[in-house]
């Protein structure tokens, strides 16, 4: 019997798509059902295995009178989201704390002073003059900032695949770039997608020689201000770099499974409990090559919420 495998997170931020087996997609926290997604419409199988599924959404079943889930948390992704109860910009600066709001507005002051700085979000409009040049400017201002540091980014391997949908996405309100100019050059940008009320941070860059300015940080700082503005649901801060990350995001949440597989079939049913097991040895093997204990959510400076606790502001 085959079972069909599906990594959930890749098709749902680039395309808006998810798989068939899902009649609907919400966010736990507010039950804000998602819209305006890509329904895969092959036929179904006895048997799904949906991996990289965010813990942050849940799923209605597109057949729940003959089908069941199990769900297990997937090993080794920790990830940080700010989750966005309400769309109060204030409490959320509150939540940041004193310390990193004072840094962050006085390397903002220091560099509007000392440069003509401009900032601009492209969502829903941009010429393929500006496309073409941001994204050139991106790409070489990653490609020397990794020199610097002497490291390579995986993200790069795919930007062609991304210059050359990019450019529609944007016009289409499913990603965007956010950008900081000093005159008419770019010292700052920021790759994003979007899937209806949901922002998913992708390529952060800025130029080196305003690394004293804390470009990366106004980045973040300024983005955040304009989900708050424009009633996004939630901002996705992705997988990696995650000690950084912890000083905005309010939530920390795994990955998790899906055997999904026909109630009143015992040979889906057999199928079902091998890939159960198979993930569980998966996991295990994560555990001892990681050196996680138990759980695999972050310790950080902020005693953040793991996704089955309530969010501790707005």
């Amino acid at each position: 019997m085959k079972v069909r495998n599906e990594v959930f997170s890749w098709d749902f931020i680039e395309r808006n798509s998810i798989p068939g087996c899902y009649s609907k997609l919400y966010l736990k926290e507010s039950n804000y059902s998602i819209a305006n997604l890509k329904m895969d419409l092959s036929a179904p199988y006895p048997v799904v295995c949906v991996a990289m599924f965010p813990k942050y959404l849940d799923a209605g079943l597109t057949n729940e009178k003959d089908y069941k889930v199990k769900k297990i948390t997937q090993k080794g992704y920790p990830s940080a989201l700010v989750n966005i109860a309400s769309h109060d910009f204030n409490s959320y600066k509150e939540y940041l704390g004193k310390s990193i709001l004072s840094s962050i507005n006085r390397r903002i002051k220091k560099l509007e002073k000392n440069f003509n700085i401009g900032y601009r979000m492209y969502y829903g409009k941009i010429s393929q003059t500006e496309y073409d040049l941001l994204m050139q400017a991106l790409i070489e201002m990653k490609n020397k900032r990794l020199d610097e540091l002497n490291m390579e980014n995986k993200v790069l391997s795919d930007y062609q695949n991304h210059k050359r949908r990019a450019f529609d996405l944007i016009n289409q309100k499913q990603a965007s770039l956010y950008v900081i100019y000093s005159d008419d050059k770019p010292i700052g940008i920021s790759f994003n997608f979007h899937v209806d009320k949901l922002f998913f941070g992708t390529m952060t860059t800025f130029d080196m020689d305003f690394s004293e300015y804390g470009i990366g940080n106004t980045l973040l700082f300024k983005q955040m201000e304009w989900c708050f503005e424009n009633k996004i649901a939630a901002v996705d801060m992705g997988i990696g770099s995650l000690d950084y990350k912890c000083r905005w995001a309010n939530t920390v949440y795994n990955y998790e499974y899906h055997v999904i597989y026909r109630k009143k079939s015992l040979k889906s049913f057999i199928r079902a409990q091998v890939e159960i097991i198979k993930i569980h040895l998966k996991n295990s093997v994560k555990q001892l090559k990681s050196g996680f204990k138990k759980d695999d959510n972050l310790i950080s400076p902020k005693k953040l919420n793991s996704y089955s606790v309530e969010n501790k502001f707005i």
